[in-house]
């Protein structure tokens, strides 16, 4: 039931996320034209418009040109927002994308949505960094903290794929490679496809894992959902929850919810992770995790 709860409560959230993310506008200025900020907007297409700030939300900029009048430019169009007056510059908004964009990582897991091309990030949970050399795949490499931490020299590598359906559609799959360099040496991979449905800034994502060892496949797969929903330019909640079989009858469950943090160049998670021992034998509130994440 408290999974249900959970789960039920998110995708609520998840699906007022939009609306209120959408109505978030920043603060017009001054009605009159010379208090507004002048700025100039280029489009990734290569336009450049000039106009007064009137307003902007998650879909919009809306400016007033001199000689077309009132235009809305859409977000996604938007290469950049440059102030053509510095007394006003500090009325002009950011752009989403000058918020570092966590699209393709939730708590633990990952989206279908991979990072930009050329981009670089590294994080916690596991600690890695991820190269993008395109913009529908990305290659992580990195460690498990926990198998260092106990003193097992360990290398993680995780390639995922992205196959776009549409703007609001993607699959993926992907691979988890862990190799143990100490005695009784071995390598584990699992192997995951995926689905995100959504945008870069509130979607869901359901994977399936495949566990595979030198002695062949797990024959009972794993699964989780995820999901994150931005509240604010600045600020997202994130779920991670997982479900891994022990046996035919029994289910082993990890959920986790937590805030996101934006900053331009990073991301930074306060979260709890918890199942029903863990609320029933070690804290009534779950286990605390903090999560990090830089753009180079």
């Amino acid at each position: 039931m408290k999974t249900i709860t959970i789960i039920a409560g998110f995708a609520l959230l998840l699906l007022s996320g939009t609306t209120l993310y959408g109505q978030e506008n920043i603060p017009t200025p001054d009605s009159t034209q010379q208090n507004r900020a002048k700025v100039l907007v280029k489009t990734k297409t290569g336009e450049t418009i000039r106009g007064y700030f009137l307003s902007q939300n998650k879909d919009f900029l809306v400016i007033q040109s001199e000689s077309a009048g009132r235009i809305e430019i859409p977000t996604e169009r938007i290469k950049s927002i440059e102030p053509l007056n510095g007394s006003a510059q500090a009325s002009v908004p950011k752009t989403e994308e000058e918020y570092m964009d966590s699209a393709p990582f939730y708590l633990f897991t990952e989206s279908a949505f991979r990072p930009k091309k050329g981009e670089v990030i590294i994080k916690n949970n596991p600690s890695s960094i991820y190269i993008a050399p395109s913009d529908n795949f990305s290659i992580g490499f990195g460690s498990v903290l926990l198998a260092t931490v106990t003193g097992a020299p360990n290398l993680l590598i995780s390639p995922t794929l992205s196959i776009p359906v549409n703007d609001f559609v993607a699959f993926k799959v992907g691979a988890d490679a862990f190799v143990v360099a100490a005695d009784g040496a071995g390598a584990v991979a699992v192997l995951n496809a995926g689905i995100s449905i959504g945008d870069r800034f509130n979607n869901i994502t359901a994977t399936l894992n495949y566990g595979v060892t030198p002695d062949g496949v797990f024959p009972v797969p794993s699964f989780s959902v995820a999901g994150m929903a931005r509240l604010s330019r600045r600020i997202s909640v994130v779920t991670d929850n997982y479900w891994l079989p022990f046996d035919d009858e029994d289910l082993f469950s990890l959920l986790s919810i937590g805030v996101r943090f934006h900053s331009s160049s990073a991301y930074f998670d306060i979260s709890l992770s918890f199942n029903e021992e863990i609320i029933t034998e070690i804290t009534p509130v779950g286990i605390p995790l903090f999560g990090v994440g830089i753009k180079l």
